[in-house]
Parts: structure tokens; sequence; C-alpha cells
């Protein structure tokens, strides 16, 4: 899934933009290896809590630096 036309949307009307993807259908391992689709579902599973930490990282650091709080 792709964010580009959003993102250039959002950048023509001068909003800030921020996109954050998470690749998880690649074809084959570091080693060459051909992961089948549960491996590519377990590798998913285990970027679901670096990926929230990540988001929430971000949405907190965004919101202490809010004028209107």
């Amino acid at each position: 899934m792709s964010v580009v036309y959003e993102a250039i949307v959002a950048s023509q009307m001068k909003m800030n933009v921020l996109s954050i993807a998470h690749v998880s259908n690649i074809v084959q391992n570091s080693n060459g290896k051909v992961l089948n689709h549960k491996e590519v579902v377990e590798n998913g599973k285990k970027a679901t809590n670096k990926i929230s930490k990540l988001i929430k990282g971000v949405v907190d650091f965004i919101n202490s630096k809010r004028i209107d709080k």
C-alpha cells in the first residue's frame, strides 16, 4: 500500500506529512532464504511492538511541541 498520492495532495495543501512504512512481504531474507506466507506474517507480528513504540513516540513528541495545550 502506498501513501505517496495522499502525501502529494497533503503537501500541495501545505500540510505537514509523515509517512511510516513496514515492508512485510519481502521475497527473501538477508540470508537469501525465500520466505513463505507464514514467515511473512510472523515477521509482521514481530515488528508490531517496534512500530507501535515508534508511532507513540512521534505522537508524544508532536504533542509536546503543540502551542495550544
